[in-house]
């Protein structure tokens, strides 16, 4: 994979050199993400359709992230393999503190509307490490807040991510109700990214 990523980024510079252009940073860092092995599958969805709930089903954990009866995710889930299951908290830059080690009790109080509404926290990701055999191929699961509803920041951190994905799931609830209009702006947004 790292050949391939050098070589396609090889022919990138030259493509860029000989027309006179700029290859782009976004482009760049994928490749290299990508020849490095990870593969970042985010996942995405109005609010309360089940993405945790998902997540957590195909890792086969049933709290590896919250879930809740009403909302829960309020920040974006990071999920990668390790030896072991552990959560670290990620702060933005301007709470400048280093981040936090926490236990899976405590992500509430991180990760979830109840527990930190409005972000006050300032935490900008929860990094999950967990010995899954699925991610220890090297993917990267993003769990992201749910679009629409009250939070329009939450909609702002989730379409963050969708430019850097490799792979979207869009998860929708055809049981409770059917795909919605706002759902089909999403997915259309989606495949133009």
């Amino acid at each position: 994979m790292q050949q391939l990523a050098t070589s396609i980024i090889k022919a990138a510079e030259l493509n860029a050199k000989l027309t006179g252009s700029q290859v782009s940073p976004t482009f760049l860092s994928q490749i290299k993400t990508w020849g490095a092995g990870i593969f970042r599958i985010v996942v995405m969805g109005e609010i309360k359709k089940g993405k945790s709930s998902f997540i957590n089903a195909l890792l086969g954990v049933k709290d590896l992230v919250p879930v809740a009866s009403d909302v829960a995710t309020s920040t974006i889930y990071k999920i990668h393999y390790g030896d072991s299951l552990s959560y670290r908290v990620h702060f933005e830059k301007q709470v400048n503190k280093s981040p936090l080690s926490i236990s899976g009790d405590e992500l509430d109080a991180y990760g979830t509307e109840n527990g930190n509404p409005g972000n006050v926290k300032g935490v900008d990701f929860i990094e999950v490490s967990h010995p899954s055999p699925i991610l220890k191929t090297g993917i990267v699961i993003i769990d992201t807040p749910g679009l629409g509803g009250l939070f329009k920041e939450h909609k702002k951190i989730t379409w963050q991510y969708v430019p850097r994905a490799d792979a979207v799931f869009f998860v929708t609830d055809s049981v409770t109700s059917p795909i919605g209009l706002e759902e089909i702006e999403h997915l259309k947004s989606v495949l133009k990214i």
